[in-house]
């Protein structure tokens, strides 16, 4: 009895496998990797960023923060120049990047806003994938 089963459990096992996990296509792993790096980053310098204009607003801070977080918005290009329709954390590489050029934007950011936007709409008329 228990061998007459077997393809069957086989069969839900694979229709299960199959509609569970994340969307594709997922960005590799080391290419998720660097994502990663940079968004924490950039995170890390919009937090001191807001923290910049609320006690010195236009200040050498800002400007040291801009130059930290410009090499991690490129970075963030990068990977998006690869494949526009990777998907990293449930968002296409595309929407991501205006996500973060909206949120560098809110926080102050302002020069890595606009490098980060110029690459995201370069990437977007070069017609990547």
């Amino acid at each position: 009895m228990g061998r007459r089963w077997l393809p069957t459990v086989a069969v839900c096992g694979a229709l299960l496998a199959a509609g569970c996990g994340a969307p594709s296509p997922q960005a590799p792993k080391p290419a998720a990797q660097r994502l990663d790096s940079a968004l924490t980053a950039l995170a890390t310098d919009c937090g001191h960023a807001r923290e910049a204009l609320a006690f010195a607003p236009g200040g050498p801070a800002l400007a040291r923060l801009e130059r930290a977080a410009l090499p991690q918005a490129r970075a963030l290009a990068r990977v998006a120049r690869r494949n526009g329709r990777w998907i990293y954390q449930g968002q296409e590489m595309r929407e991501l990047l205006k996500t973060t050029v909206s949120a560098l934007q809110d926080c102050g950011l302002t020069r890595t806003s606009a490098a980060l936007d110029a690459a995201r709409r370069a990437i977007a008329s070069a017609g990547r994938p």
